[in-house]
């Protein structure tokens, strides 16, 4: 990768497994995996838009990647949207003849946030920006298969008009982790968050004020995980998730990043690496 790049997404695949790349339009680009030309270990590889034509022009950018194999009748798509709508679709309906597919029909103003690859059975948060999450279970009674063309049921309600959602994770670690835009982070115990219905309005997972800023990124991790934290001016920062301190959920965290005057952080990302090094700060 470049200096201030970080890898967003890993996974193993086969050959003939189709790459799904989900945008915030609602839509799908389908990617056979053996297109893409495999490359050595210090090759940085070649740029998105040479495989796929995503709609620039209108703000089309990715919000996932998954590998899976499309009919595969025991695994679903889970999709939240911005203001707050999930749906579940069987990964078996999805069109395999079409490289684009529109799969969710939006209401006015909302936006495709995250996809998940699910189970009947699993358990997903959903985290907003006012620091609020909710914590619920994928099942056939409150979150019913649909298909491409529905727009999906309430998956969470806002306190604040002003709220939305910022992220989607399966409860498959022992962590909730909270980042604000003003670089305060802070790891809550999964346990803290009690299963609910779809549709209410969660419970506080950080305390969110105008020093804090709101949060802007969500994601489960356990205590051997790295979290990779980029910003606007390249400045890259590795911690240790174990180097943070597990704190209740109404904390308002710890300073995690510095920012300049005019930086802001732009994602983050979550590698299962463990290696020796302390916390690292890259700028170019």
């Amino acid at each position: 990768t470049k200096e201030d790049e970080i890898i967003k997404y890993m996974f193993t695949t086969n050959s003939k497994d189709n790459i799904m790349f989900f945008t915030n339009l609602g839509k799908v680009h389908l990617l056979k995996a053996y297109k893409i030309p495999k490359s050595n270990k210090g090759a940085r590889g070649k740029s998105i838009y040479n495989f796929l034509s995503l709609d620039t022009e209108n703000g089309e950018h990715i919000v996932n990647v998954i590998a899976a194999d499309t009919k595969d009748t025991s695994k679903s798509l889970l999709l939240a949207t911005k203001n707050g709508i999930i749906k579940r679709l069987p990964l078996d309906k999805l069109s395999t003849r079409l490289s684009v597919t529109k799969i969710i029909e939006f209401r006015e103003g909302d936006s495709l946030t995250a996809v998940l690859l699910v189970s009947e059975g699993d358990q997903v948060i959903l985290n907003t920006a006012r620091g609020l999450s909710l914590r619920t279970t994928v099942d056939e009674q409150s979150i019913r298969p649909m298909g491409r063309t529905a727009t999906g049921v309430t998956g969470m309600k806002f306190k604040n008009e002003n709220d939305y959602v910022v992220d989607m994770s399966l409860c498959d670690k022992t962590h909730l982790f909270t980042l604000t835009e003003s670089g305060l982070g802070k790891k809550s115990c999964m346990e803290d968050f009690t299963v609910q219905k779809r549709g209410g309005k969660g419970i506080t997972s950080h305390k969110v004020t105008d020093k804090t800023g709101t949060i802007i990124a969500a994601t489960t991790v356990n205590d051997n995980d790295d979290i990779f934290i980029v910003t606007q001016q390249g400045l890259m920062i590795r911690v240790k998730s174990s180097d943070i301190s597990v704190t209740g959920r109404s904390a308002s965290g710890v300073k995690l990043i510095n920012l300049n005057e005019g930086d802001a952080i732009v994602g983050i990302s979550v590698s299962a690496f463990n290696n020796d090094n302390d916390n690292e700060t890259i700028e170019n």
